[in-house]
């Protein structure tokens, strides 16, 4: 009788991992975003914001100026891809101006607001800088 028990709970215990694990948000099913500072856009000859390269849901780059104009779009794709949250990859803080940073802070706000997920690294710290905000 003994042994059953010891069974019971090294299955429920699988079963209970499992669950944890399917319920955290993957990076390549989410929106994957980089916030270009816009002295560097403005070198490219284009605008600083949230870039979001083409990816599942996205057929072309966009680029958006401000956290709710990306909130919004973020907020037009699949549930899918809404569940699994915003990625934002950002450069070194002395890159952005003040007002680029109080992006970062709204954005994370209106996730928070909204329940979603966002996770946010330095580029230098990729892969394993993510941080959940």
């Amino acid at each position: 009788m003994r042994s059953e028990h010891v069974i019971l709970l090294g299955v429920a215990l699988v079963v209970a991992f499992a669950s944890a694990q399917a319920d955290e948000p993957k990076r390549d099913a989410g929106l994957s975003v980089h916030l270009q500072p816009e002295r560097i856009g403005r070198l490219r000859g284009e605008t600083g914001g949230f870039d979001v390269l083409p990816q599942a849901g996205v057929k072309d780059r966009k680029v958006f100026p401000t956290a709710d104009a990306l909130f919004t779009f973020f907020k037009s794709l699949p549930s899918t891809v809404q569940q699994n949250g915003l990625w934002v990859v950002t450069t070194d803080p002395a890159a952005y101006g003040e007002s680029e940073l109080k992006q970062i802070s709204v954005l994370e706000d209106l996730c928070k607001r909204s329940q979603t997920p966002l996770f946010i690294s330095r580029a230098k710290e990729l892969p394993t800088g993510w941080q959940r905000r």
